[in-house]
């Protein structure tokens, strides 16, 4: 039998809850509801949160969790392998493992693990996109992950039960893989940037929770929210380093302060894309900046274009399918960009070598050789 790995791809670390939660408040409506539909009768199912590295998935959850916690919900978050592991199951649930020895030993499926207590129960699984290729097809995993799926998402557990998967680019296509196909209305949804005014409540709380700001802090959130592109881990880059400074000078901002923490985010937020982007080669970004340095969008033909100057067909097949797993893009056929506009410059700046002229133009407008 051939077995699955055993660790999926490692990720960029985007999987700290949000100190302070802000927004979202449509979708958190949309995930009440569903639970309320459950409880009240309505089957199972399963909903899909997409959205690039960095866009609060993980945040989500953890409000989600909170909330379904307060209505009386088991809450569990799970490893993909939970879905064909009984025991790794058992223990996301809080629960003891099955006597497995003995003149008549225990072996339960995933499935009849679920369907042990009679409690609603949300089952959240970050990072979904690593279902993808984490199991063999013509794996017992891969079936056993399937039917326990399915059963999730059809609603055949003989419980309310919500499975809320998270994850980037590829996630919905590895659920796919694995036969959940399907979505109710409502039950996709993609993350965009906070609202301004979201962003902006966020930033505050970190400089007068977290750091002890005395006074009003408008102006240090006028300078800092317009650098973040209300994306939640880019405000982090920036409210972390706040915060330590406001704590060190007893509250007081200043613009020497301010300065200083404003170049701290920027470190941050490059140290982030850095990380983005050590899980492709260097060829292959080189190719995809070279597909996008006339337009913030592009087709896949343009993307598998440039790659194919370093790569034959499957080459560039595998390169462009990392970069997806990997958020380096995003978007579907036929129009993919680089996420979060502050990525896409730079990426460019960093991985765009433009080719360089043997003439070199002068303010004079005369031309050297």
């Amino acid at each position: 039998m051939t077995k699955p790995r055993n660790t999926s791809p490692a990720p960029v670390d985007d999987l700290k809850e949000a100190k302070y939660f802000h927004g979202r408040n449509r979708i958190l409506r949309k995930l009440e509801e569903r639970m309320e539909q459950i409880t009240q009768g309505a089957p199972g199912t399963t909903i899909l949160i997409q959205a690039e590295a960095g866009a609060g998935k993980t945040g989500l959850l953890g409000a989600v969790r909170q909330r379904a916690g307060s209505r009386g919900w088991q809450v569990a978050v799970l490893r993909p392998q939970a879905l064909w592991d009984a025991d790794i199951l058992r223990s996301a649930l809080g629960q003891s493992e099955a006597e497995t020895s003995g003149p008549n030993p225990t072996v339960l499926s995933t499935i009849d693990v679920l369907k042990e207590q009679p409690h609603p129960l949300l089952l959240l699984l970050d990072e979904a996109e690593a279902l993808h290729e984490i199991l063999p097809e013509q794996s017992h995993e891969f079936k056993t992950a399937s039917r326990c799926l399915r059963a999730i998402h059809n609603g055949q557990l003989e419980r309310p039960v919500l499975l809320i998967a998270a994850g980037r680019a590829r996630s919905r296509a590895a659920l796919a893989r694995l036969h959940v196909t399907r979505f109710s209305s409502g039950c996709y949804l993609e993350l965009d940037p906070l609202t301004d005014a979201a962003c902006r409540a966020v930033i505050q709380d970190w400089l007068q929770r977290e750091g002890g700001a005395e006074g009003d802090p408008g102006a240090w959130v006028d300078a800092i929210a317009p650098e973040t592109y209300a994306w939640p881990r880019h405000i982090q880059s920036y409210v972390e380093p706040a915060a330590v400074w406001l704590r060190q000078h007893g509250g007081v901002m200043t613009p020497e302060g301010l300065t200083k923490v404003l170049a701290a985010g920027e470190e941050n937020r490059n140290r982030f894309f850095e990380a983005l982007v050590q899980g492709i080669p260097e060829k292959d970004a080189h190719c995809i900046a070279q597909a996008f340095k006339d337009s913030d969008r592009v087709s896949e033909s343009d993307i598998m274009d440039s790659l194919r100057q370093d790569y034959d067909q499957e080459g560039a097949q595998d390169a462009y399918f990392r970069a997806l797993d990997e958020g380096i893009l995003k978007g579907a056929a036929p129009r993919y960009a680089i996420p979060i506009k502050s990525f896409h410059d730079w990426f460019l700046d960093n991985y765009y070598y433009p080719n360089v002229d043997q003439t070199t133009e002068h303010d004079s407008g005369e031309v050297e050789p």
